[in-house]
């Protein structure tokens, strides 16, 4: 066996293997970014400039559980401290114990409470107290803003009464009320938020981490001399040749040279079933060879492979903001202004017209104000849904490039469909050869493969493997040409070769009479037919079959019962396009289309009012891609197609597109939900902490009570966010 240019050399930085770069947990040169605000970028943990909330790695970590640990420390100090303020209250005013009464009123108890809420506040809490102090001076009013004012007035006012006396004697205060306790337990409810969020963002990265472990520690490299040895991941460069054993991982990108092997795919992909791989057949990084024994030839290896590029594209797609986010960011912009105003408001109100203690009371109310309505549940609502469908979406193998296109999914109107490779499994293979003007099969199929060689359509790779079947030897053709929608042309022992359609033919003005006949025969029967000439002199039609996918079918139906209008535009002849769209009961298609007709036909769409999404694979495809509303790739189609598409269904299974469209649909669902528990949570919560109806039936909100309130709110769009994981598809 022989092993071209191996070498055992460290590989440049572009070649670093996944868990060794940028995915690593403790880089202290990670970019971190906010989720809600992904412009904002920093390198290394901090909060976000607008919102307050915390940055986020740009890549998911392999450990990231340091954060949590600490701040539940803090979470546990803060408890500890706070607990005694929250017993003694309790126990003076409802159960009014005597002992608990007397140490309530004792100057000992309220020093001791200034120096345990200094604790509190200014360790457990020194965070928030940033968060505050960035939203001032940066003008972005955010819910630290409103936090940090609570527990400043709060803790300022009662340390002034505590420690200078005079001051209680200005307000004319009977006896000091001091609010110690609500500041402490404002902190430990917000740190127990922050807590539990922090826990569920982990738990919606567990797709991430699961695909990180997935690459092996060593692979089996086999050298020039056909003698195998261990090397470490980060070793693995292009073009070795490496051996996996039963039971293994594959360590990266390659094709099988030796052996065969069943690959579990179904954590990359959604296949369900093991995928036999023989030689010439392509295998993943990271997906498990469970039967058989093969050596492969790398391919990609490190952050190029396939893995490394489903990582990168799941942390881009949780981590890129929804479009319904811009409503929630200019409401919460305004909100927070009218929620300051709300608590001056109702502090003058109380205070002249609320029962004594005046001021005691206008305080509180207030305090309430500002706590309850803090926006953490409206931060929360559109982030946490995109983030746990985007981890969902993995699971079956469909690659969210963006967030917003989760949304735009839901609105389709009409779904437009490639055929070769998007409604056909994309594998033709040659059936027969039709040969005219006396050239052998042979040279038909030498001159075809040396220009297919460089084609990544289907249809040429079935040409070359046909070529390779007959032991036909060739070699690549020079000066080849893509010629988009209609097909190739190159240079082969001095002759000029042309393959393709009709349409082509036509361009080069080549005779095609002597063939018609049998290429209306062929068509009829469903044949894609591949027409090659050389030196502008028609030699044969090359017939090829693809099967349709047994799940397209299925796909139709669906779209059709959701009012979505299936629509299949091809470049193939108007005879195959008829039987095809006969067979899926698609009653709109158009056959022979070029590149920039397909663009100008969904534009059109556009233009009348619709939202298209476009189903693609090949080149040709891709401004079709680029254009619709939302563009969905085959996994296995060609890199400008994937480059060019907002969702990728890796598997190439149309099941799975099913699957993204109910998703959407639960996403978009989801999200409205939250939205409506943190609006309608603060449109009842604020005039209840105002005190409006505390003329009517003395009711009024204690500060602890509307942090309590605050906190359920962000936990139940948390809670509800994750139930997503618990809907069938």
């Amino acid at each position: 066996m022989s092993h071209p240019n191996l070498s055992h050399k460290s590989h440049d930085c572009c070649h670093k293997h996944i868990q060794t770069s940028q995915l690593h947990s403790n880089n202290p040169n990670m970019l971190y970014l906010c989720p809600m605000h992904i412009n904002i970028k920093k390198i290394g943990p901090g909060s976000c400039s607008i919102c307050g909330m915390d940055l986020e790695p740009e890549f998911a970590q392999v450990q990231d559980d340091s954060e949590l640990k600490g701040l539940f420390k803090k979470f546990l100090l803060a408890l500890i401290f706070s607990s005694p303020f929250l017993i003694v209250n309790m126990g003076t005013h409802l159960f009014n114990i005597n002992s608990l009464i007397k140490l309530n009123h004792s100057s000992i108890y309220n020093y001791l409470q200034f120096f345990f809420a200094s604790i509190v506040i200014f360790y457990c809490g020194s965070v928030y107290i940033q968060r505050f102090y960035t939203s001032i001076i940066n003008k972005k009013l955010n819910m630290f803003t409103l936090i940090g004012l609570s527990v400043g007035v709060a803790y300022l006012y009662s340390t002034l009464v505590l420690f200078i006396p005079p001051v209680a004697n200005w307000f004319n205060l009977n006896k000091i009320e001091l609010f110690f306790e609500p500041a402490s337990m404002i902190i430990v409810l917000i740190t127990l938020g922050q807590l539990i969020e922090l826990k569920s963002r982990l738990k919606t990265n567990n797709a991430i981490r699961l695909l990180m472990q997935l690459t092996p520690d060593i692979a089996h490299l086999v050298d020039k001399n056909n003698i195998e040895r261990d090397v470490a991941i980060n070793a693995i460069t292009l073009d070795m040749y490496l051996r996996v054993k039963p039971g293994e991982k594959i360590p990266a990108d390659g094709i099988i040279i030796a052996g065969d092997g069943e690959v579990d795919q179904a954590m990359l992909t959604g296949e369900s079933h093991l995928i036999i791989k023989r030689p010439d057949d392509y295998v993943i990084a990271g997906t498990v060879n469970l039967n058989g024994s093969f050596i492969f030839k790398t391919t990609k290896v490190g952050e190029n492979t396939t893995l490394a590029q489903i990582i990168n594209l799941i942390n881009t797609a949780s981590r890129s903001p929804a479009k319904i986010q811009q409503l929630v960011d200019t409401v919460a912009a305004y909100f927070v202004p009218f929620v300051i105003a709300t608590a001056i408001v109702s502090g003058i109100c109380w205070f002249i017209f609320g029962p004594d203690p005046k001021l005691s009371n206008s305080i509180l109310a207030a305090i309430s104000v500002l706590i309850i309505a803090c926006p953490c549940a409206l931060g929360l609502a559109t982030p946490m849904s995109i983030m746990v469908a985007t981890g969902i979406f993995a699971k079956y193998g469909i690659l969210i490039k963006n967030s917003s296109s989760i949304e735009v999914l839901n609105k389709i109107d009409a779904c437009i469909f490639d055929k070769t490779g998007t409604l056909t499994y994309g594998k033709p293979q040659v059936h027969k050869i039709l040969n005219y003007n006396n050239f052998s099969t042979n040279d038909i199929i030498n001159y075809a493969s040396s220009l297919e060689i460089n084609s990544q359509h289907p249809l040429g790779t079935a040409i070359v493997n046909y070529a390779k079947q007959l032991q036909i030897q060739f070699s690549p053709a020079t000066e080849f040409k893509l010629i988009p929608g209609l097909g190739i042309q190159g240079v082969k022992d001095n002759h000029q070769i042309i393959i393709g359609n009709e349409k082509l033919m036509h361009s080069f003005n080549i005779d095609l009479t002597a063939i018609t006949n049998d290429l209306f025969q062929l068509q009829q029967k469903q044949y894609l037919t591949i027409l090659v000439a050389i030196d502008n002199i028609i030699a044969a039609i090359i017939a090829v079959t693809d099967d349709l996918k047994l799940s397209a079918l299925e796909l139709i139906s669906y779209l059709k019962q959701n009012n979505i209008t299936p629509i299949m535009l091809t470049g193939d002849n108007s005879a195959i396009a008829t039987q095809i769209a006969h067979t899926l009961n698609i009653t709109d298609f158009v056959a022979e289309m070029l590149p920039e007709q397909k663009y100008n036909y969904i534009k059109n769409l556009q233009d009348s009012g619709k939202k298209v999404a476009m189903v693609g694979d090949g080149i040709n495809d891709a401004p079709a891609l680029v254009k619709a509303d939302v563009g969905i790739a085959i996994g296995n189609g060609v890199d400008i197609a994937i480059e060019s598409a907002d969702i990728i269904l890796a598997s190439g299974e149309l099941q799975n597109l099913i699957k993204a469209f109910k998703l959407s649909k639960l996403t978009a669902y989801n999200i409205k939900q939250n939205l409506i528990y943190a609006f309608g949570y603060n449109i009842i919560a604020i005039p209840v902490a105002a005190g409006i109806f505390y003329p009517l039936i003395h009711v009024s909100l204690n500060p602890i009570i509307a942090s309590a309130a605050m906190s359920l709110s962000s936990i139940s769009v948390i809670l509800n966010s994750l139930h997503l994981n618990k809907k069938k598809l």
